[in-house]
């Protein structure tokens, strides 16, 4: 049975998805002992659909026959999960002169002068299809389009408040022997999607970055979970913190990654996620760091180690619960 993860924060802006799409991306790509790569499914229930972009399986980059096929049919005509999952395909950058029906290209924005004209460059590549790892793109029907039996707009608020806090738990019984993690980017906010995420998972990962704020946010998120488990009678068993945009030479930073060590009390990754300019490289040409690791190495790394943390922590879970 799957390990069941929400990256969650209801503060915005910490890195949601960075870590989210990232480290589902680096379970993909690692190992289990017996030399298959581990299983993964990410689902994006996010409005904003930032990992869905990221992933590159926005609407208008999907085949005509599957631009609904998301999120949103699970909560509007109540088909399986099963029905909107895509194999992940990544793009593997080759040189500017190989040739083929299979190479591609895309423009990407490189620097913008003074006067406000556009320095591109052209990157080609080809697509590798990963069975083992899964997505459900984010909704980008409700309230922005029309149900098709009734022809009448969708009502977000009105969708999203009849839905029971176990939706999305039932949903996941159909398919979840088939995934060894299944993780899910939730919304910047304690609405009913981040609620049927968190009673549907048994780790919370929370993005953090240095500073007051967001330390006062890792209070707030325990705060929800208390009410939460006394609302509904249940909670996710691990809370795992990860130091996103971390300046090693900025010493306010170091302060702070200390402090929140020390208030969360070893449950934060001992891999902080650095800032550095590979992560704007990596969102702007859609490629998670370990399917370009000849283009990303530090990041690639440093996900890889924190995928085997996780990993630690799912097989001490596994051992304590057989």
């Amino acid at each position: 049975m799957a390990h069941k993860i929400a990256i969650y924060n209801n503060k915005g802006g910490v890195g949601k998805t960075t870590i989210g799409a990232n480290l589902a991306s680096a379970l993909a790509v690692t190992e289990k002992p017996d030399g298959t790569p581990y299983r993964v499914l990410l689902i994006d229930m996010d409005p904003q659909g930032n990992s869905t972009e990221f992933l590159w399986l926005s609407r208008e980059w999907r085949a005509e026959e599957d631009k609904d096929r998301d999120f949103g049919l699970l909560i509007t005509e109540d088909k399986p999960i099963s029905s909107v999952i895509y194999n992940y395909k990544a793009r593997e950058f080759v040189r500017p002169n190989v040739e083929g029906d299979d190479v591609y290209e895309v423009t990407f924005l490189k620097d913008v002068t003074e006067d406000g004209q556009e320095i591109n460059t052209v990157q080609r590549f080809r697509l590798k299809e990963y069975p083992n790892f899964g997505v459900v793109p984010a909704y980008t029907r409700i309230g922005m389009g029309k149900n098709p039996k009734t022809g009448q707009w969708y009502d977000e608020d009105e969708i999203r408040a009849g839905l029971p806090v176990d939706f999305l738990s039932k949903k996941l019984a159909e398919i979840e022997n088939n995934y060894d993690f299944i993780l899910w980017d939730c919304p910047p906010s304690w609405d009913r999607f981040s609620k049927m995420a968190i009673f549907a998972s048994d780790q919370i990962i929370i993005p953090i970055r240095p500073g007051k704020f967001e330390l006062d946010g890792i209070i707030g998120v325990g705060e929800k979970l208390e009410y939460f488990e006394e609302q509904y009678g249940k909670r996710p068993q691990l809370i795992f913190a990860i130091m996103n945009a971390v300046r090693g030479g900025v010493k306010g930073h170091q302060a702070y990654i200390r402090k929140n060590t020390l208030a969360l009390e070893g449950l934060i990754s001992s891999n902080g996620v650095p800032f550095t300019e590979e992560v704007t490289n990596s969102i702007d040409q859609y490629t998670p760091f370990v399917f370009a690791r000849g283009k990303y190495p530090v990041m690639a790394d440093t996900f890889l180690d924190i995928a085997k943390e996780i990993i630690a922590k799912y097989n001490a879970k596994e051992k304590v619960n057989g």
